[in-house]
């Protein structure tokens, strides 16, 4: 009897752990401000200026890591680099590391590492940031559970970050969801000055910040007409052609 109690046990616990593997192949996650994040859609493609993104969503919040190439290696997310990590949350806030913090953030540490592992019609890899609103006031930190001390940099440094994963991501090809008026660089454009206005309209004019939260806004929509085209760009230009800065 003992022994079919110990046989019961022990096809339970495999059956468990082959579920767990099959639900986590494929797979991205992470762990966002100290909280489990696993998207329940991803996919990796190139977008319409010809970068490779790696964009998993989870409801309406979504990351994107974008990298100028699907070249296998290790890429540093840096403000105004060109490999960059994006999150939108529930509420349509954009967070980049594009964006640098405000000075009054120090706890956030600036940037990040995306490490392509594997690249073509499945894509793998990992990934650790932070990224700041466009007024760098707000930040979110996304990292992993797993240590990668086992993991030698491309300076023979042992990399002891613990890393978000994605894994087995089906490569799409283009993008189906963008248009030339619709890029992934369009959308985190268009994003950010959204933001920006916002801030914008709920300063008054006599406000000490007006001038600076008026410059943060037109430097976001200057942006957005350089990056984006057709009703976006027109809308950016109409908005930037009416601010008092």
């Amino acid at each position: 009897m003992k022994k079919l109690v110990f046989l019961a046990l022990l096809v339970l616990t495999i059956a468990g752990c082959k579920e767990d593997l099959t639900f986590n192949t494929p797979s991205f996650d992470a762990i966002k401000n100290n909280e489990p994040w696993r998207a329940n859609n991803f996919t990796a493609y190139l977008d319409a200026d010809n970068k490779f993104n790696v964009k998993g969503e989870l409801g309406t919040e979504s990351v994107i890591l974008t990298l100028p190439g699907a070249d296998v290696g290790t890429y540093n997310l840096v403000a105004g680099g060109t490999s960059y990590a994006t999150y939108k949350d529930a509420t349509g806030l954009v967070f980049s590391t594009q964006n640098n913090p405000d000075p009054s953030l120090t706890l956030y540490p600036v940037g990040g590492k995306i490490v392509l592992e594997n690249s073509g019609a499945i894509t793998s890899g990992r990934f650790q940031f932070s990224a700041f609103t466009l007024d760098g006031l707000q930040g979110v930190t996304f990292s992993g559970n797993a240590t990668s001390s086992n993991y030698v940099d491309e300076n023979g440094i042992s990399d002891t970050n613990r890393y978000g994963v994605f894994y087995r991501i089906n490569f799409s090809g283009a993008n189906a969801n963008t248009s030339t008026n619709n890029t992934a660089a369009c959308t985190t454009a268009t994003d950010s000055a959204d933001a920006a206005r916002i801030v914008y309209e709920a300063t008054a004019p006599t406000d000490a910040n007006f001038a600076t939260v008026c410059s943060t806004y037109k430097s976001a929509l200057e942006v957005v007409i350089a990056t984006c085209t057709g009703s976006e760009q027109t809308t950016a230009q109409t908005a930037l052609t009416a601010l008092p800065c």
